[in-house]
């Protein structure tokens, strides 16, 4: 005789089955995600054991320099994190075009924070200055900061980008980029810093411009992938905003 288990076991096995589901989901979209945003992390720990071991003084310069560099970067980050949540409103709601239109206009606005954060980073020394650091700290930490600034467009566009992914819930690209990104930095410091392959030893100016150099290729690989992925269409991340002939929303690439 088949067992009665009535409608409360029917909905408790539906919570369990529909609970399994959304924790696998978070724990699949969560470790490449946690990966990619702890990368900056692990990029300044790497610049800060190797210019340390370098030199007591470059260290300072390089610390001092941060000091005023990181909070500029983490507030520009700040301005562009409703990319992740629109991109993902949007997916959720089906409308997968809408998604690229977020990516579209959230990597000019990436830009001009990034330019904006680079125009502050160039008065790195009289911002040093001004908060009565010595000469010398403001002179060696604001040429770190004026390095630094080169790349903080670039890490804003890349993080554009990775939002994006995120929100369509594809962080994997943004994580293996950062691990690369990772790799090419620590490799640059060694060249950069130590003066090693023919390079001049730059101690912390040479790890800005690793740094620098490592974000560059975050941004343009980055912006290369969603601009390539195989479903571009389906998001409309080439749709030209202004009208064409052929288009309603606005003419594809």
């Amino acid at each position: 005789m088949a067992e009665n288990r009535g409608p409360a076991w029917t909905e408790a096995s539906w919570l369990a089955t529909r609970l399994r589901r959304h924790v696998s989901e978070l724990l699949r979209l969560s470790v490449p995600i946690i990966i990619s945003h702890s990368g900056l992390v692990i990029l300044i720990t790497v610049d800060t054991i190797m210019v340390g071991h370098f030199s007591a003084t470059e260290l300072a310069y390089q610390s001092i320099g941060m000091a005023l560099t990181l909070p500029v970067l983490l507030i520009s980050m700040g301005m562009i994190l409703g990319t992740i949540v629109l991109s993902a409103n949007n997916f959720g709601n089906g409308t997968f075009e809408e998604c690229g239109a977020v990516w579209r206009r959230a990597v000019p606005y990436a830009s001009v924070l990034g330019l904006l954060a680079l125009a502050f980073c160039l008065f790195g020394p009289f911002w040093l200055a001004l908060s009565g650091q010595s000469e010398e700290l403001a002179t060696g930490g604001g040429n770190v900061m004026r390095v630094l600034g080169w790349g903080l467009p670039a890490h804003l566009v890349f993080l554009a980008s990775a939002f994006f992914l995120d929100g369509i819930r594809r962080p994997k690209p943004a994580m293996v980029l950062m691990i690369a990104a990772n790799v090419l930095n620590a490799g640059l410091n060694w060249a950069f810093i130590y003066g090693a392959v023919g390079f001049p030893a730059g101690g912390a100016e040479g790890a800005a411009w690793a740094t620098t150099v490592s974000r560059w290729f975050m941004a343009i690989a980055s912006v290369a992938y969603v601009w390539t992925m195989r479903d571009h269409e389906k998001f409309g991340v080439r749709i030209i905003p202004w009208p064409c002939k052929n288009a309603v929303s606005g003419c594809r690439i």
